[in-house]
């Protein structure tokens, strides 16, 4: 009998591919083990429990302030975006990220009691209220409002607000809102003139 000749085996090209995914996938799940374990260290930590307790409360604050009372009614005189913001909460979660900061701001600088109107558009927005529109109708919908408060209206993304200043609740300019500030001028809307505040 005649003798076959053994048939040399080809390497498959694929197996070579098939080892670089292989050690690229290894690598990837060392890098996501690694960051969890990491993740996890720093969330037990002091400073990490500091981080998710401001950002827990960041969040509160945020969500009372998108469903104050007067908010409603802001949103159906254009805002599409109403916020009323307590400074005194503010400042509590600022006391937490910075306490240096919280100590140098002076509740006697604030407007009012303390509460800033925020009326957020959409960019390039026409028939959109002003900050005196605004304070009018969040001082008729809140019949407890302070007699005057912080409004700012702003497109956004917006660097520069459309108009801010310390507004009374029948919608009168009162004073700038960071009168120390250089420039901190509001845009005055025709028709209102800056009174004394009370």
């Amino acid at each position: 009998m005649a003798e076959v000749p053994r048939v040399r085996a080809v390497p498959d090209p694929r197996s070579g591919c098939l080892t670089v995914l292989y050690v690229v996938l290894g690598l990837f799940a060392l890098m996501a083990v690694t960051f969890g374990v990491g993740t996890c260290m720093f969330l037990r930590s002091e400073t990490g429990q500091k981080v998710v307790k401001t950002a827990r409360e960041g969040f509160s604050v945020l969500r009372e302030a998108t469903s104050a009372p007067g908010t409603k009614e802001l949103r159906e005189a254009g805002c599409d975006v109403a916020m009323v913001m307590a400074f005194s909460r503010m400042i509590d979660v600022l006391k937490e990220i910075a306490p240096e900061a919280a100590q140098r701001t002076s509740t006697d600088q604030l407007p009012g009691n303390g509460t800033l109107i925020m009326c957020q558009l959409q960019p390039g927005a026409i028939d959109a209220p002003d900050c005196a529109t605004v304070a009018r109708t969040y001082g008729s919908a809140v019949q407890d409002a302070a007699p005057r408060f912080g409004v700012i209206v702003q497109e956004a993304g917006a660097q520069k607000a459309r108009c801010r200043g310390t507004y009374g609740r029948d919608g009168q300019f009162i004073a700038p809102l960071e009168p120390d500030r250089p420039g901190a001028s509001p845009k005055i809307p025709d028709g209102d003139t800056p009174v004394e505040a009370p």
